[in-house]
């Protein structure tokens, strides 16, 4: 059986991106599919049961995931690519609807105010006390500002927060934040390590920029790739959207006869 995928990148985050409405995908070459193309996940568009589109997103160990920032936005550039021409897209998640368009040449998301929101909890490292934040943006980010952001050893960092105790079996997303100008750099659950854009991480950032550190919507956060991600918000949190660039970087078909795993 032969798959057709196309590749999007969304600020640095890659995705496959598979139509699953008719052809459906086994979940269990998730991982094979990460391997041979080199990118964060796959992302799965399906009938919705409330909306036109649904939307499954998965890691590339094959876990899943409630939904992902810039993968709903590429998502909204694939529908476009299908000839699903609408001024809004409502996409269906396990985290509940997100609303996608267009904007110029980059792409908005609408996310809702944040499930969660605890801040400054202190959590050794090391024997080194650290003040994290933690936000629900979608999935669980654990945001730590820091100084110099270049110097962060994310990788290690990043996994002992990961699996912290205080963050309970599932762990969470950890977000490394800068300030003046506003920077990240992201360890991901399901990656198990950096990924060069996060646009939860992006959104949680911002948030917390604006309430540790008085900063005003909209926020402009440079992501590891390079590329900005625009973040704004109302003042009660109540409507925050999500803005930045999208762009295709390939595709190909996935084969699970012969060679298994083949991509051509």
């Amino acid at each position: 059986m032969r798959y057709p995928y196309t590749l999007y990148s969304g600020a640095g985050n890659t995705f496959a991106l598979l139509d699953a409405r008719t052809n459906l995908f086994p979940h269990e070459e998730i991982p094979s599919l990460c391997k041979k193309c080199k990118i964060d996940g796959v992302l799965l568009l399906e009938k919705g049961e409330k909306t036109p589109y649904q939307m499954s997103t998965f890691n590339k160990d094959g876990s899943r995931a409630d939904m992902c920032g810039n993968g709903l936005r590429t998502m909204v550039a694939f529908l476009e690519e299908l000839g699903e021409k609408e001024a809004k897209y409502a996409i269906e998640t396990p985290a509940g609807i997100y609303h996608g368009w267009k904007r110029g040449e980059e792409i908005c998301i609408q996310l809702p105010s944040p499930k969660v929101c605890k801040w400054d909890l202190t959590i050794s490292l090391a024997e080194t006390p650290l003040t994290i934040h933690l936000l629900h943006t979608g999935v669980p980010h654990a945001v730590c500002f820091v100084d110099k952001i270049e110097e962060i050893d994310v990788e290690k960092r990043g996994k002992e927060l990961r699996f912290h105790p205080k963050f309970g079996p599932s762990g969470t997303n950890v977000t490394f934040v800068s300030k003046n100008p506003a920077r990240i750099r992201t360890y991901e659950r399901g990656v198990e390590g950096e990924t060069q854009a996060c646009g939860t991480g992006a959104v949680a950032a911002a948030l917390a920029l604006a309430k540790c550190h008085d900063t005003f919507s909209p926020i402009s956060i440079e992501v590891a790739s390079g590329d900005i991600l625009k973040v704004s918000f109302t003042p009660d949190w109540s409507r925050i959207t999500l803005q930045g660039p999208v762009e295709k970087i390939g595709g190909g078909q996935y084969s699970t006869v012969a060679l298994k795993g083949a991509i051509s």
